[in-house]
C-alpha cells in the first residue's frame, strides 16, 4: 500500500506518555502511532486541521462486536491566527472495512472547562483503489473552524470527494464549533480588566447586581466553578499588577 502521510505539518504530538515536537517535518515522522495493535492493512488516515483559537481533544475509536477501543487521544494545540493551521494525520487500518468513531472535543468559551464535543463515524475499506494501476489511498478529512450561527458542533460541509496529485482519494468535512469570545476577568466586556469589574463582581456576591451567563464565566476568575468574594479579590489584585 502506498505510503498516506507525506504532507508537512507542524505540531506536538502525543503518543503514549511521550510528547514530540517537530516542526517543517514530513508528517509520516511525526505521526501517532495508534495506542491499540493494527491487524490489517494501513489502508489511509485521518488528516484533522484545526482553525480555531481552542484546544481541540480528537479520540478516533475502533468500532467493533466485542467493544471500541481507542486508538488514538491526544490534543491538538489552538491556532492562534498568526501560523498556518495545525494539521495532524493518523494512520487507520482497514481490515474487515474496519468502522471507527472521532470524536472532537473543545471548550464552549477560552480559558474555561466548559467542553462541547462532536462525533462521527466512518469506515476504511480493505481493498486498494485502482485506476490504470495506480494504488489510492483513503484520506478522511475533517476541517475544524469556528461557527457561531451553531448552538452546538455539527458538520457544516459535507464529504465532498476528491482526489489529490499523489492519487489519494479524499472525503472532506468542515466541522463548525460555536465559540464565543470571553475574557477572564472582563466582566463588562470593555477589553480590560480593571477596578470596575471587581467591584461588579463583588457586588454580585452580596446580591446588589446580577449577572449574565457568560458574565458568570468571566467572573469566575480562579476557575473553581462558582464566583465568590475570592474571585472579586483576585480581579482587583489584577488589576495593580
Amino acid at each position: 500500500m502506498k505510503k498516506i502521510l507525506k504532507h508537512s505539518a507542524s505540531a506536538v504530538l502525543c503518543a503514549g506518555l511521550l510528547m514530540y515536537s517537530a516542526a517543517n517535518v514530513s508528517a509520516d515522522i511525526i505521526k501517532n502511532e495508534p495506542n491499540y495493535p493494527m491487524y490489517g492493512n494501513i489502508c489511509g488516515s485521518v488528516k484533522i486541521t484545526s482553525e480555531i483559537n481552542r484546544d481541540v481533544q480528537v479520540q478516533i475509536s475502533q468500532v467493533t462486536n466485542e467493544g471500541n477501543y481507542i486508538y488514538y487521544n491526544t490534543v491538538i494545540p489552538r491556532c492562534d491566527g498568526s501560523v498556518t493551521p495545525n494539521t495532524y494525520y493518523f494512520d487507520v487500518e482497514g481490515k474487515n472495512d474496519a468502522s471507527y468513531s472521532i470524536k472532537l472535543t473543545a471548550s464552549k468559551y477560552a480559558g474555561t472547562e466548559v467542553y462541547q464535543s462532536y462525533e462521527t463515524s466512518f469506515t476504511v475499506a480493505d481493498t486498494d483503489y485502482a485506476e490504470d494501476n495506480t494504488v489510492k489511498g483513503y484520506s478522511i478529512d475533517f476541517s475544524i473552524k469556528k461557527d457561531d450561527s451553531l448552538a452546538v458542533p455539527a458538520l457544516t460541509k459535507g464529504k465532498a470527494v476528491f482526489t489529490d496529485a499523489e492519487s489519494i482519494y479524499h472525503t472532506s468535512s468542515e466541522v463548525g464549533f460555536p465559540l464565543p469570545e470571553i475574557a477572564i476577568g472582563d466582566i463588562n466586556s470593555d477589553s480590560q480588566i480593571d477596578v470596575f469589574d471587581a467591584i461588579a463582581v463583588a457586588q454580585y456576591t452580596v446580591g446588589k447586581n446580577t449577572l449574565t451567563d457568560l458574565q458568570l464565566l468571566a467572573a469566575d476568575f480562579n476557575q473553581d466553578g462558582k464566583v465568590d468574594v475570592f474571585d472579586a479579590i483576585a480581579i482587583a489584585k489584577e488589576t495593580v499588577k
